[in-house]
């Protein structure tokens, strides 16, 4: 405010670091208001990172219409801006809309990376999507750093186990290279929500002698298998 004051003209540095300061702070209807003076500018069609961070703020916000309008607008999309619109869309509970866009991103050839694919395979798990789930495994697993991942670990264990298929999540877990405490938690819960009480105390034995420290949903998690 103080720059435009001084008779200073932003630019596109100006208008991205501004609107993830209104992300940051929840202030929507200053988004628009730079969002309107970008389009006036004609920067947008020209700036991904501008274009990205429009995305992103607005699909956070839920506002996916306005996502969803500014990603059709932009003349240049990289994997940053396909999954600021996966995670608006997933965060807000469209899962089958989440999965149209990932399909559409992969039918450009943009290559989804870590972040892209925990949100896939949350929905995947929520619908119960195992075909879906399943070929993404396999995309991962020909990726060896993807596959390393402990967070992308995480959402194949977590995804496994809520479409039922414990064995697959089994092995997910046996195979990465880190366990944290939320990998545990999901091969717990998953167990848990089964009926397999036993096997998740087993589990939960297992992890303390690993030296790996419950947290609040590991308890949670295993007195619910109590």
């Amino acid at each position: 405010e103080e720059m435009k004051a001084a008779g200073v003209s932003p630019n596109a540095h100006t208008f991205a670091s501004s609107l993830k300061a209104c992300g940051t702070v929840g202030t929507i209807d200053k988004v628009d208001e730079i969002y309107t003076e970008i389009r006036r500018k004609g920067i947008l069609e020209k700036d991904v990172v501008i274009g990205n961070t429009l995305v992103d703020i607005y699909g956070k916000c839920g506002l996916l219409e306005n996502a969803q309008s500014i990603f059709n607008e932009l003349l240049v999309r990289n994997v940053v801006t396909w999954t600021s619109l996966i995670s608006g869309y997933a965060e807000h509970g469209h899962d089958e809309q989440t999965i149209t866009c990932f399909e559409q991103m992969q039918l450009e050839g943009i290559l989804p990376d870590a972040l892209t694919y925990v949100y896939i395979l949350k929905c995947c798990g929520t619908l119960a999507a195992i075909i879906v789930g399943h070929r993404i495994h396999i995309q991962i697993e020909g990726k060896e750093s993807l596959y390393k991942d402990v967070f992308v670990g995480n959402a194949l264990i977590n995804m496994y186990m809520k479409c039922g298929c414990l064995t697959e999540a089994q092995e997910v877990f046996d195979k990465l290279p880190v366990q944290n405490v939320v990998t545990w938690n999901s091969l717990i819960a998953g167990y848990a929500r089964k009926g397999l009480g036993q096997k998740a105390l087993e589990c939960f034995r297992k992890m303390q002698d690993k030296g790996v420290s419950p947290d609040a949903v590991t308890y949670v998690c295993i007195l619910k298998a109590c």
